[in-house]
């Protein structure tokens, strides 16, 4: 998602949530998410979880050549983003 975000010129402010130290499950972060998962996007108000759902909606809001707006595209995009058929 950061070499998204960099290439695509989306401007953001990641932070790291260290999971090795259990940063992920400490009430701080999961009153953020409390379903304890890494890793999280912040939009204003708007919180999202899963990469997959983070590119997605990264791309859709930057209009990203990226993430196709044809629906045939689009969905080969998606069948590549979860890894279960060869490339």
């Amino acid at each position: 998602m950061l070499l998204f975000a960099s290439e695509s010129g989306y401007r953001s402010r990641p932070e790291l949530v260290d999971i090795f130290k259990g940063e992920h499950v400490q009430p701080a972060y999961r009153a953020l998410n409390p379903n304890a998962l890494v890793p999280m996007l912040e939009d204003g108000d708007f919180r999202l979880t899963e990469s997959s759902a983070i590119l997605k909606y990264l791309a859709d809001k930057i209009d990203s050549p990226l993430y196709p707006k044809g629906l045939q595209q689009r969905a080969r995009v998606n069948e590549r983003m979860t890894g279960s058929t060869p490339h």
